[in-house]
């Protein structure tokens, strides 16, 4: 389906992000967790922005074109 290629691309887009110890899980839906490793909070925040940037930056596609067609 297309909405799990979406879900796939979207956990690589986690799983990539330096701090996440490529421990990404699908709670169900479009909810994720994961495991992060960092020191304080500031670096918790820090890391979760640039993840929400990354995402909301990126276009994920799947066959056909069918997909977000502009970041943001």
């Amino acid at each position: 389906m297309a909405g799990d290629e979406v879900l796939r691309q979207a956990a690589a887009l986690v799983r990539d992000l330096d701090g996440f110890e490529n421990s990404v899980y699908r709670i169900g839906g479009e909810e994720f967790g994961g495991v992060l490793v960092c020191k304080d909070r500031l670096q918790v925040a820090t890391l979760l922005e640039t993840l929400r940037k990354r995402i909301g930056d990126t276009p994920l596609r799947v066959e056909g074109g069918v997909g977000q067609d502009e970041p943001g």
